[in-house]
């Protein structure tokens, strides 16, 4: 390998952000359209106090996604309870299936004490 070179052999990419996965083309620009959208809402909740043209249907929109993410949430787990029942997956992939689905329910829930 070259020196200086990155461990794919191609040069160094500097300060600049990484692009698509090589796995996935495609997808990187996908989760980053996806990651932008929801930095904007946001951003868009942070300063819906600050407009005067906003009568609060900005909070609201924040307040109803989030509740439908918590709904999905309990049906996400409800279904791989189930996959476990039906012995399509083993107890460590219900466990750790469960601790992502923990993570995002104290995000969300995070977001609604804070919004």
């Amino acid at each position: 390998m070259r020196r200086g070179a990155a461990p794919d052999g191609t040069k160094p990419r500097g300060n600049r952000p990484p692009g698509p996965s090589l796995k996935h083309p495609g997808r990187g620009f996908e989760i980053a359209e996806r990651i932008r959208r929801e930095y904007e809402t946001h951003l868009q909740v942070a300063c819906a106090g600050e407009s005067e043209t906003d009568d609060g249907q900005t909070a609201s929109r924040a307040e109803q996604d989030t509740a439908l993410r918590l709904a999905l949430l309990a049906h996400k787990r409800a279904t791989v309870v189930r996959l476990r029942d039906d012995n399509s997956i083993d107890d460590s992939v219900l466990r750790r299936v469960q601790a992502r689905l923990d993570n995002e329910e104290v995000r969300l829930s995070h977001n609604e004490t804070t919004e």
